[in-house]
């Protein structure tokens, strides 16, 4: 995914660009398995798709909030919980995906309990951690890997595929850990619905995009949006 750069009324669509950092995660057969038995592991390859600038500038253009519906000559268009299934091919129905705010203090618990690090305070910024620090530490893991590091670094790969795709923040290379509870369990993460909450999160990204004189910074899933638009 690339960085967007919409007319400055429009905000600013900028999906992470930590996404290519994941083609280079070496993953083990035993993680791939775990990875795919997550339901997530499609995520991966919807990766390295060439973006359009200008198509995703059409479509944030002609967004309305009033209608959620992006207005064309003659039809409408939004993305759907269809949509989100068949094109980044993860679970649209089941739990639903919540997690608050944590703070500093949190992060490093959860960290420590979740992956069995904590981020230094160079690597974590109100409530978020780098994701330079996830790949950096768990991309690969040592010789004669224990049970627990296959797990620590399989979680971390989880936790940087969804929020570098899926929950993008504002702060560009940054991901909250709040999600780590619900990767705890490889076999229970499929239960969850990720696709649903990605939706929200994107309509709430196209929200705040198409609002006058916005400045902040809007991230979303920019592969959808540009399927959807190329094949509606």
């Amino acid at each position: 995914m690339q960085t967007l750069n919409f007319p400055q009324r429009y905000g600013v669509l900028l999906p992470s660009q930590q996404t290519r950092k994941l083609k280079e995660w070496v993953l083990t057969d035993e993680q791939q398995q775990l990875v795919n038995a997550s339901g997530l592991g499609h995520l991966a390859l919807t990766t390295g798709f060439t973006i359009d600038r200008s198509l995703l500038t059409a479509f944030c253009e002609r967004w309305n909030n009033e209608t959620n519906t992006a207005h064309f000559m003659g039809f409408e268009m939004a993305p759907s919980l269809r949509d989100v299934s068949y094109i980044l091919g993860i679970p649209v129905t089941g739990h639903v995906v919540t997690a608050e705010p944590i703070g500093d203090e949190a992060v490093r618990r959860m960290c420590l309990h979740f992956l069995g690090e904590s981020p230094g305070n160079g690597e974590q910024l109100c409530g978020l951690i780098r994701l330079t620090w996830l790949y950096r530490k768990f991309h690969q893991l040592p010789e004669n890997p224990t049970i627990n590091e296959i797990a620590y670094s399989t979680r971390a790969y989880l936790l940087y595929l969804v929020g570098s795709t899926l929950f993008p923040d504002t702060m560009r290379g940054f991901v909250s850990p709040r999600y780590l509870p619900l990767l705890a369990d490889f076999r229970k993460i499929r239960e969850y619905a990720w696709g649903s909450a990605a939706l929200a999160h994107l309509y709430r990204g196209l929200s705040v995009a198409v609002t006058p004189n916005a400045t902040t910074q809007f991230l979303g899933s920019a592969t959808l949006l540009m399927v959807l638009f190329l094949f509606e």
